[in-house]
């Protein structure tokens, strides 16, 4: 390849080729390591401390973290059980039975334990800080579950695990030659397993997964960092200028500024009697500067005001690109992050649709890390105490996942046009594209059969009494009667 440059001629050979368009443009550009575990060996703590931080004193920030919590994870997911019978070999109707009792079971459960709430808490603590860990409690109390920080691991142990068979430990994770994680180094050089050896859940590691092979979650706003730190400076410097323009707004003009000058080079010179009275008839009322006062530093000068215009014009457009820099960096637009929507109902749908795949994608990473796990542990409780009858459950985890299967619905997102959008999820479910119970969830957040029996007892609550009902039903009879003689 021939690149001209001046007038002169480079040859780039391509099997070398780095990037530049011109050798040598790019020298001094430290690249970041490509291996996702080695990008933060050394800052891991500091990266995480700067970002939580940025999380409690940033807006941007915590507008993001805040949204992609409310929407994904909000109150908390409700689990909705649907067995696999083919699987179990039982009918339907045992299915159902069995994965109704469940479900209130489950849901009785996790309010026990505080659980949906404890879930929004993981959710947000990983993105703004990386990590996340709920522990499972197995004591004389009963069983509990508990969430921490990540930072209760302690990022900096690297060591080859004794007698492990290859085992290693990297930013303080436990994992074998294929990065498949076993457990941490807490604060405390102790080593935490993830599961007890009977295969049981001891502690739960959340983190959102952006490479392959990543074995510790890098906080929503570590990409921003060094962008908020500009802006918080932006901010600053516009706020003192601001301060200085309300301190010293003008100047006074004199027509003879010569005489000034004689004046103090006579007082310099000492050639006057009396100086500072001569000084001050020459400056004019001089007094102590104080805030909020104005001094003339010439008798019969005329003031000149500043107008600086603090802040300029281009403040606001400076924040917005801000505002769509950060939404870009975290997967949030920044009509969300601001809570500030057009008025159009395209753009806000469409800002609405990107939004929903983003937090979505999280919400399942985050099913699959946190819920599986804890509802299993949950089930797991109920066998062994025999609250609820599960055959072959402990078989093989197949079997366990057939029991256990079913959907998570998440907050209802809401609707910017209700009568339009309620009306094509009615047409979804008239033409099979959506079932019943899944669109009562998305529309009132309600379960669709306790929804539906309580709509049946008050319609026949409020459609009259007993006597009147069997009125009303003989004179449609009778009507019918005399339809059919004509």
């Amino acid at each position: 390849m021939v690149i001209l440059n001046h007038g002169r001629l480079y040859t780039v050979n391509g099997a070398r080729y780095n990037g530049e368009q011109i050798p040598g443009e790019l020298d001094g550009w430290d690249a970041l390591d490509l291996d996702p575990n080695s990008l933060t060996e050394q800052t891991y703590d500091l990266m995480s401390q700067r970002s939580n931080t940025l999380y409690h004193t940033y807006p941007p920030v915590i507008g993001a973290v805040d949204r992609q919590t409310d929407y994904a994870i909000g109150d908390g997911l409700y689990f909705r059980s649907t067995p696999d019978h083919e699987t179990l070999g039982i009918s339907v109707e045992e299915a159902r039975d069995w994965g109704r009792r469940f479900q209130h079971l489950l849901n009785y459960e996790f309010t026990r334990l505080n659980f949906y709430q404890k879930m929004n808490t993981l959710f947000s603590g990983a993105l703004s800080a990386g990590d996340a860990l709920l522990y499972f409690v197995r004591d004389e109390n009963g069983f509990d579950i508990i969430e921490y920080p990540g930072f209760t691991i302690d990022s900096t142990a690297e060591f080859d695990a004794p007698d492990s068979g290859g085992d290693s430990v990297h930013l303080g994770i436990l994992h074998d030659a294929y990065y498949r994680r076993k457990g941490f180094v807490d604060r405390y050089g102790n080593i935490v397993y993830f599961r007890d050896e009977n295969g049981r859940r001891n502690v739960v590691q959340y983190f959102v997964k952006k490479q392959p092979r990543q074995l510790r979650g890098w906080p929503l706003a570590y990409s921003v960092i060094s962008l908020a730190k500009a802006d918080s400076r932006h901010w600053g410097a516009t706020l003192d200028t601001a301060i200085l323009e309300g301190l010293f707004f003008g100047q006074t003009i004199t027509e003879n500024p010569g005489a000034a000058r004689e004046a103090l080079d006579d007082i310099v010179r000492g050639n006057t009697k009396n100086p500072v009275k001569r000084a001050l008839e020459s400056l004019g009322n001089l007094r102590r500067i104080t805030p909020g006062n104005m001094v003339n530093f010439r008798t019969g000068g005329k003031m000149e005001f500043f107008d600086k215009k603090t802040p300029s014009a281009t403040f606001g457009m400076f924040k917005e690109k801000i505002l769509d820099f950060i939404g870009m960096a975290t997967g949030t637009p920044p009509e969300v992050i601001a809570s500030k929507y057009s008025t159009a109902f395209t753009a806000h749908k469409g800002a609405a649709n990107d939004f929903q795949k983003s937090y979505m994608r999280k919400r399942y990473g985050f099913i699959d890390a946190v819920c599986y796990p804890a509802m299993r542990e949950v089930a797991v409780n109920m066998i062994i105490d025999g609250v609820i009858e599960a055959p072959g459950f402990f078989d093989s985890d197949l079997w366990q996942r057939a029991y256990l299967s079913g959907i998570w619905l998440g907050p209802v997102p809401g609707y910017i046009n209700p009568l339009q959008e309620i009306s094509a999820r009615a047409k979804a479910v008239e033409n099979g594209f959506e079932n019943r119970a899944d669109a009562m969830f998305n529309i009132t957040g309600a379960d669709y059969e306790d929804a539906i029996r309580e709509w049946h007892r008050q319609e026949a609550l409020f459609a009259g009494t007993p006597e009147e009902q069997r009125a009303e039903a003989l004179i449609t009879e009778l009507e019918k009667k005399n339809e059919n003689q004509l």
